[in-house]
């Protein structure tokens, strides 16, 4: 079997699905959704969470306004510069998760794997004995776990209702 190396993108999801998916069965390989951004160079990462605060919701907007263009999706509609403002970090946003959810299920795929899910943005506070930790999704919509629900509603629907054809349902549609 050939290896295929690449970073955690859309496009890169679309050949490890086809690579895999013809000496495994389709059912038996999982696709990764990284909540977690990688910065080039040294390899250090930064939580989805992190990203999202230091961008002031930014990332699904942007990734919004490039779908609405048709853009080709691809990696660089998901980088910012690190923290530090030395490099480049790569995540996966909103839109390419929810692409990745619907990629998994359109070929049939055992389903996915997410490292890790308190990497996510906080959707209500969350309290740990005397310490509340406050919400940090700016929007609903900038969840990544509510992504995946998203793709998997769209999915549902799309089976059932003939919605869209990429099985992604907006929220406000449903």
């Amino acid at each position: 079997m050939a290896r295929v190396a690449c970073i955690a993108t859309y496009n890169c999801a679309q050949v490890v699905a086809q690579a895999l998916a013809s000496p495994l069965p389709a059912g038996k390989v999982t696709l990764g959704l990284p909540f977690y951004g990688r910065r080039t160079g040294s390899g250090d990462w930064e939580t989805y969470e992190d990203i999202l605060q230091r961008l002031g919701g930014q990332p699904r907007a942007q990734q919004q306004k490039d779908v609405e263009l048709q853009e080709p999706h691809n990696y660089a509609e998901d980088k910012t510069s690190s923290s530090d403002g030395k490099g480049v970090v790569y995540y996966n946003g909103p839109v390419t998760i929810e692409r990745k959810v619907a990629l998994a299920l359109s070929n049939g795929l055992g389903g996915v794997m997410i490292w890790e899910a308190g990497q996510d943005c906080r959707l209500q506070p969350v309290t740990h004995g005397d310490v509340t930790h406050r919400r940090t999704c700016f929007r609903d919509d900038d969840s990544l776990l509510l992504a995946i629900e998203r793709a998997l509603l769209g999915r549902r629907l799309s089976v059932a209702a003939g919605t869209k054809a990429d099985g992604i349902v907006d929220r406000e549609e449903l």
